[in-house]
């Protein structure tokens, strides 16, 4: 069974966090959302990382199966803000994403970030960074 990943999870994969390792193998293939991606980009460019390392970044990004959204994942997505929103709870645009595919899949999700564990029908594997 797959694994879908958020962003704190490829950023420790990319710099071989052991349990993030065997995690992964357990769960194969590693998925990961197209808004991981963007995330994972956003922060190399963010902060001005040299043009190797970027190039090596995606080339690591460009051997993960990716999500892409569609119009369910859209209305998981809605459904997930919404009633985090009513239970006055706040998370990052791009965390109800990666909740939605989660959610979507069926897949369980490999993270560093507690935030999660805010919305209960999750599978969560939460790991320490």
């Amino acid at each position: 069974m797959p694994i879908l990943l958020d962003t704190s999870a490829v950023s420790l994969l990319i710099r071989r966090h052991r349990e993030v390792e065997r995690i992964t193998l357990r769960y194969f293939p590693p998925l990961v959302c197209v808004h991981v991606v963007g995330e994972i980009l956003y922060g190399r460019v963010s902060v001005r990382t040299p043009e190797p390392g970027y190039r090596s970044a995606l080339e690591f990004l460009q051997t993960l199966e990716m999500l892409n959204t569609d119009l369910h994942t859209a209305q998981t997505y809605a459904r997930v803000r919404a009633d985090l929103k009513a239970r006055g709870v706040a998370m990052s645009d791009p965390d109800h994403w990666i909740a939605a595919h989660a959610l979507d899949g069926h897949l369980p999700l490999l993270t560093a970030d507690r935030d999660f564990m805010r919305i209960p029908e999750l599978r969560l594997h939460c790991i320490r960074n």
